[in-house]
């Protein structure tokens, strides 16, 4: 529930003596995020919710009040610029004493005038109006801060001033002759009184405006207050009837014969009726005029009200008297302050609201009042537990919050002087929907007080949006066991991550949950799904969907036994893991096709902390960006014994995605191919960087690290391989390099290798090449050391520009490499094969190229096989 200030524009309030004009109203600021046109100062726009909304100003005047006869009220006239307020006509009058003079005898007066939903000077207003409201204001004229201005007796000197302050609004009052009490006289109920903050703001023109007033009735209508746009001329739609009690002097020559009451008007969106003190008992009819208006129409109630409904809302007392001080009131030492006294929270989450912003936060004290709660409950069936200093506990009714519903915390408030409010209410927005489960203990109902104890159950329970939070239990998946299967939106927290929603923490991080499969896949998602704070596992898989939207997943582990860790297909991924586990897929120990975003598997610091991914059909970590563009960066993971790539990234001619990968710190092992293989062909280029990782195929045909690319058209990959160890089997067949760079069609690699070792290659340590037309390699390497004992190898390093009648361009920088073989073979450490004719750019060149290069990296030996000239060669972005 929102509740907006009062704003007015310039106001002022004159005296009946010397009546002022009040300027044209400005109209109210909008609220943020409801677009609407500035309305015209002479056109104020309807209140939104829970809002007053000023229109102009009026007063009025009494006189004869000790004549019955005589008894007039009339609207002073303002100037003919103002062409705010609202258009009156007076109509009737009623004025009765009971009591004693000067011993509590009163005098009731009321004055009904005839309401036109148009400015003062007659200008039809274009809108609907609704519970137009006459609010009283103090000026800097008026009599000892009230709203009282020129109390006159009859000779026409003045009154007393305190009798200001004992000048009381009411119903309209009628005496019943048989008892001689007063009580409501039907149909002049119009007494409205409101909560502090819905008039704190005090207009210009105005010291303060009064938390009371009297509300526009729809003629001959009683179920409604709105009055019509447009009225023609003399149509008066509504009546209003301002209704005063005063007490009898003791000497009848000093009771006031005439004053004036000052009032600005206001449109107030909120339809609501006031008991007045008169009416309260077992009488009161304000509740048969509530359901009338509507059957949520709340009732406001003063000290002294036995009144009990539903929408009861306790005011307390109204401040008569007092622009900073209270001065004079009516009802007790207690009032309301926030009429939009409101707490929300989602769903079967435990809301704990402290002191400071507990139920006494809602209420102003006066005169020594201390303030006490009980009786806590909630409308719907939530569970509260409150405490006398009005801090409390709510947890919503199971399941409320989706559809949001508003909930209404149930509570009494008293004072230390005898006031005591009946039921009354605070609003509790229950918005969105957590479901807890915790497979420790019984099964509960999914709320954070008593939540489930099977993951089933949360699933079977929760709908698309919803949260499910997962406790750590008993630190195991036992009864957390059977997999989960997420809906569109939804968000899966483990108690490792905090339960934040809306910037308020329900439940603090602290140890991550775990939740597994042991008979199929861990976790299931839909559509746009956030997980967090929670380890996975699963024997088919670990995480799995299709068609996801987007996914952020930022957990400890994922893991499978017995299939891919994870299993996504197009989609977009937010995604950071600790380790990643996979043993025996029957496809990859992690597959992403069409899979855009960002992977990140951090490992926890030390070697292989990352996880492991084994025993794979096909390859360690399959990657198909598609039309995608996915960032890998895989650190401190065990890859090995996969019966296709360690890792596998790969693009077609017609698509248009790219993986950009950097794996560091981790170890390739025994893969039937190579450690890390990417192949490019999509319309947009990849960048690799391989950084501090080990190699070990001894046991495989497997190769190292290899990027090759085949674009349709102009393209700069990039590859970075910096201190990598690779050690392959010198004895497995003539094909395998340890690093490989290779631009099949289009466009330019941006290759550089600096510092690694590469030992047992069966063809070349490392090997570059460029064989499309139109295709460039610029490579650079430095400090690298390439060794093997095969009696196959060819060469420690090859770089090969062009094939037979193909022109391409391929620029070297090589310096600090030591590349031997087997002596006695014919090996080469460094070989330039340059068959297109075209030369080849060799940075720093300067004469003959073989010794230039040879100079560049002793101890390596050097044979050049066609054209070089001096060039610089491009490097990779760092």
């Amino acid at each position: 529930m929102r509740h907006v200030h009062l704003l007015l524009g310039a106001l002022v309030l004159g005296s009946c003596a010397a009546p002022q004009t009040a300027p044209p109203q400005a109209a109210p600021a909008p609220v943020v995020g409801t677009p609407a046109p500035a309305p015209s100062p002479t056109e104020p726009a309807p209140a939104l919710a829970h809002e007053l909304t000023p229109l102009g100003t009026v007063q009025l005047a009494f006189s004869g009040l000790n004549d019955p006869d005589g008894f007039t009220a009339e609207l002073v006239p303002q100037a003919l610029t103002d062409i705010g307020g609202i258009q009156l006509e007076p109509l009737a009058t009623s004025s009765f004493t009971v009591g004693t003079r000067g011993a509590g005898g009163m005098r009731y007066l009321s004055a009904s005038f005839r309401v036109r939903n148009a400015a003062a000077g007659g200008a039809a207003y274009a809108v609907v109006r609704q519970n137009l409201t006459l609010v009283a204001a103090s000026t800097a004229s008026t009599i000892g801060e009230t709203a009282i201005s020129g109390l006159q007796r009859f000779d026409g000197s003045a009154a007393s001033p305190a009798i200001a302050q004992s000048i009381l609004p009411t119903h309209t009052m009628t005496l019943d002759r048989t008892t001689d009490l007063v009580r409501p006289k039907l149909g002049g109920e119009d007494l409205q009184v409101f909560a502090e903050d819905e008039v704190s703001v005090a207009p210009a023109g105005a010291v303060r405006l009064f938390p009371y007033g009297f509300v526009v009735r729809k003629k001959g209508a009683i179920n409604t207050r709105q009055l019509p746009a447009s009225p023609a001329t003399g149509q008066f739609d509504g009546v209003v009837t301002v209704a005063v009690k005063l007490p009898l002097q003791a000497n009848a020559a000093d009771d006031p014969f005439r004053f004036s009451m000052n009032f600005a008007v206001m449109d107030d969106s909120r339809t609501r009726v006031t008991e007045s003190v008169e009416e309260q008992g077992a009488s009161s009819d304000a509740a048969v005029r509530a359901g009338v208006l509507g059957a949520n129409t709340p009732i406001m109630t003063l000290c002294g009200s036995s009144l009990n409904t539903a929408t009861g809302q306790f005011i307390g007392s109204a401040t008569t008297a007092g622009n900073t001080a209270r001065l004079a009131k009516l009802g007790g030492n207690i009032a309301l302050k926030k009429v939009a006294l409101a707490y929300g929270v989602p769903g079967n989450t435990r809301l704990s609201v402290n002191t400071a912003a507990g139920l006494a936060s809602a209420y102003s004290t006066y005169n020594g009042a201390a303030l006490s709660f009980g009786s806590g409950s909630s409308r719907r069936g939530g569970s509260v537990t409150l405490n006398a200093a009005g801090d409390f506990t709510f947890v919503s009714k199971a399941g409320d919050g989706a559809p949001a519903v508003t909930d209404q915390l149930v509570y009494r408030v008293a004072d230390n002087q005898g006031c005591s409010s009946t039921d009354t209410t605070a609003d509790v927005n229950v918005s969105g929907r957590v479901w807890f489960v915790n497979n420790t203990g019984a099964a509960g109902d999914g709320r954070q007080t008593t939540p489930f104890n099977t993951l089933l159950a949360a699933q079977n329970a929760s709908a698309a949006g919803d949260y499910l939070y997962v406790a750590q239990g008993n630190g195991t998946t036992s009864g957390q066991n059977s997999g989960l299967i997420l809906k569109t939106g939804q968000t899966l927290i483990g108690a490792g991550a905090a339960l934040t929603i809306g910037g308020v923490t329900y439940a603090a991080a602290g140890q991550p949950a775990s939740i597994g499969n042991s008979g199929g896949v861990g976790l299931t998602v839909a559509q746009n799904n956030a997980v967090q704070g929670l380890s996975i596992s699963g024997t088919s898989g670990g995480v799995s969907g299709t068609g996801f939207g987007t996914l952020t997943l930022t957990v400890p582990s994922v893991g499978a036994s017995a299939g891919p860790a994870l299993n996504l297909t197009t989609g977009t991924l937010t995604a950071t893991l600790d380790t990643l586990n996979s043993s025996n897929s029957a496809t990859s120990g992690a597959l992403l096709t069409g899979v855009g975003g960002t992977l990140s598997v951090t490992g926890t610091g030390t070697a292989g902390s990352g996880g492991t991914l084994q025993g794979a059909a096909n390859h360690g970590v399959s990657i198909s960006p598609q039309n995608q563009t996915l960032t890998v960066t895989l650190d401190r993971l065990n890859i090995q014994n996969n019966r296709g790539n360690g890792l596998l990234a790969r693009t077609t001619s017609n698509e248009t995605g790219r993986a950009l990968l950097t794996v560091r710190n981790s170890s390739f092992t025994s893969n039937a191919q190579a450690a890390l293989s990417v192949e490019q062909a999509a319309a947009s280029a990849s960048r690799t960087v391989l950084i501090d990782n080990t190699v070990n195929n001894l046991t495989s045909d497997g190769s190292g690290f290899s990027v090759s690319t085949a674009h349709a058209a102009a393209q700069t990959d990039e590859f970075i391989a910096q201190n990598n160890t690779i050690t392959l089997d010198p004895g497995r067949g003539s094909s395998t390099i340890g690093i490989r760079g290779l631009v099949r069609g289009q466009g330019t690699l941006r290759a550089s290798a600096s510092s690694n070792t590469v030992t047992g290659f069966s063809a070349h340590g490392l090997a570059w090449y460029a064989l499309a037309s139109g295709a460039r390699a610029d490579v650079t390497m430095t400090g690298n050391r390439a060794s093997t004992s095969s009696g196959n190898a060819l060469e420690g390093a090859l770089v090969q520009d062009g094939e037979a009648a193909i022109s391409t361009e391929v620029c070297l920088n090589a310096s600090g490499n030591v590349l031997s073989g087997p002596p006695g073979l014919d090996f080469d450490g460094l070989y330039l094969w340059i068959p297109s004719g075209t030369p080849m750019q060799i940075q720093g060149l300067t004469g003959n190229a073989r010794n230039y290069l040879q100079g560049q990296n002793p101890g390596t030996t050097v044979f050049v096989d066609g054209g070089a000239a001096a060039g610089t060669c491009a490097v990779p972005t760092p």
